[in-house]
């Protein structure tokens, strides 16, 4: 599954809250979790 396409960022980007994941089906939920992850090792980085 790509998760880097432009539908999933715009939808992370706007409502990037973990809780509100249950909203949208299950291949959204994952591409989420894994942007989420990759963002937030992003910003440990720096």
């Amino acid at each position: 599954m790509e998760i880097y396409t432009k539908q999933n960022i715009i939808n992370y980007t706007s409502d990037p809250d973990e809780a509100n994941d249950f909203k949208y089906d299950i291949k959204l939920q994952k591409a989420r979790k894994a942007l989420r992850e990759d963002d937030m090792e992003a910003k440990k980085d720096g």
